[in-house]
């Protein structure tokens, strides 16, 4: 048993001695920071050559600020067709109809401009609504879309949120 172990050592011994010659003494393979230099390519290559396959290769400020430009343009086309819509009603009623119609606004549900970009969490979302009066319980808010399991599954872009919506109202809207 002892001889057999013992040859079985040596074995693996002469074994490694073999490899480890071969692999220090083979000079015709090139080294490994050789082959990374000749496959990695450049940020200014990368970008080329993804250009040239038709993508659009923007850095992180560029992307923000035209995430920023979209959404101001949004909201200001938002604010401007309501606008267009209160200065329409306006001219079309008679002015005891436009104080009752104000009263009655003053009591009707708040209209916001929810915006979710790209990787926002739940929490973030409903800061947002909390920000725009439409919820008042961020915890609440965020439980009951961990609940539902829908957290991860917002969709970017933007909603008008009135704040008669009821939470799954919002979900439905916004995944």
């Amino acid at each position: 048993m002892a001889n057999s172990l013992r040859s079985f050592s040596i074995g693996l011994i002469v074994a490694s001695v073999a490899c480890g010659a071969v692999y220090f003494t083979n000079t015709s393979n090139e080294t490994d920071a050789e082959v990374q230099a000749e496959t990695l390519l450049t940020d200014d290559e990368m970008i080329e050559q993804l250009e040239e396959q038709g993508y659009l290769v923007r850095n992180s400020e560029e992307w923000e600020d035209e995430v920023n430009t979209v959404i101001d343009t949004t909201r200001l086309e938002v604010e401007a067709e309501f606008a267009a819509q209160e200065e329409e009603e306006s001219e079309e009623e008679p002015e005891e109809e436009q104080e009752e119609e104000q009263e009655q606004e003053q009591e009707t549900e708040e209209v916001f401009l929810l915006i979710i970009r790209n990787g926002m969490t739940s929490f973030q979302v409903a800061d947002e609504l909390i920000r725009g009066n439409i919820i008042d319980n961020k915890q609440e808010f965020v439980a009951q879309a961990e609940q539902q399991n829908l957290a991860g599954f917002l969709k970017p872009g933007a909603y008008e949120i009135t704040s008669g919506m009821s939470t799954a109202e919002i979900f439905a809207l916004i995944t």
